[in-house]
């Protein structure tokens, strides 16, 4: 088991690494000087240079340490009404053969109306910018969310092809003039938790998600009694462990329950003698 181990945890890593990198600026540490002077988004468009004053500001990240990017509204004197901040991304190339299922992230708001919000959205394209894919969620009109809340975007395909640039899009729609609303976003990701990477023998995983920390695995071939079942968070750390011989004898399904958990991606870990696996799961 020591070998499966070290494997499993390269794989975290590159995981990690992967679906991070393909959003360029992911965690809104980078800020740069824009040509109206003031303190800009880098790799990110926003409307710092068009208005009378930044929409889209630095603020400290939802660790307490780096940045995060803050949504503002601000009065624009050309249009004679409120602007809102945001941060956007257009035809960003997306590599590696796996789709993204999703797009994970944290926000909060503050005093938002009840015609305030952030909507996110998402666009994926093939090689010939045809739209194969989409997501879109928004922040609850007139609620604050007072601590760091994590987000997810689900995608819906409309073919199998790979997916070759994508869209990602958060602005802050603010109806009326209440310029104290405001909202924060921070560590935006690719999602590729549905992809289950074997080592070893062939032995595939469905996920279906039964409600927020309990899924159902799915399998191709019998599980077996003598399959350890093991919870990690993305530090590595061991979380918890499952008694595979309760569930596991003679079936293909076996039962994941993570909702007891703090909110988190986590990576669950099954193997035996001869082969291991992982599926990245989220607890909302």
């Amino acid at each position: 088991m020591k070998k499966h181990n070290t494997l499993f945890f390269s794989l975290i890593f590159i995981c990690a690494l992967s679906t991070n990198a393909q959003i360029p600026n992911s965690g809104f540490e980078l800020w740069t000087t824009n040509s109206a002077g003031r303190l800009d988004l880098q790799n990110w468009e926003t409307g710092n240079v068009l208005f009378d004053k930044a929409s889209t500001v630095q603020e400290v990240g939802r660790t307490g340490t780096g940045y995060s990017a803050k949504l503002i509204s601000v009065y624009d004197s050309s249009v004679s009404y409120y602007e809102g901040g945001r941060a956007l991304l257009f035809t960003v190339p997306f590599s590696g053969p796996v789709k993204p299922n999703a797009v994970l992230g944290y926000w909060k708001t503050l005093n938002p109306g009840f015609d305030a919000a952030v909507f996110a959205e998402v666009f994926l394209y093939d090689a010939g910018f045809t739209e194969i894919g989409y997501g879109g969620i928004q922040t609850p009109f007139g609620l604050t969310l007072s601590a760091w809340t994590n987000f997810s975007i689900p995608i819906s395909y409309t073919t199998n092809d790979p997916v070759a640039y994508y869209d990602l899009t958060f602005t802050w729609y603010n109806f009326g003039d209440d310029s104290t609303a405001h909202a924060f976003i921070d560590d935006v990701s690719f999602d590729v938790s549905t992809n289950v990477h074997a080592i070893g023998q062939d032995n595939k995983f469905i996920v279906a998600t039964l409600s927020n920390g309990i899924y159902k695995l799915i399998s191709t071939t019998l599980f077996s009694d003598k399959s350890a079942v093991k919870i990690y968070d993305l530090s590595g750390k061991l979380v918890t462990t499952m008694d595979a011989s309760t569930q596991a004898n003679q079936t293909n399904e076996f039962l994941v329950d993570i909702s007891s958990l703090e909110a988190g991606i986590y990576y669950c870990n099954i193997a035996d003698d001869e082969k291991m696996s992982t599926v990245k799961l989220l607890k909302l």
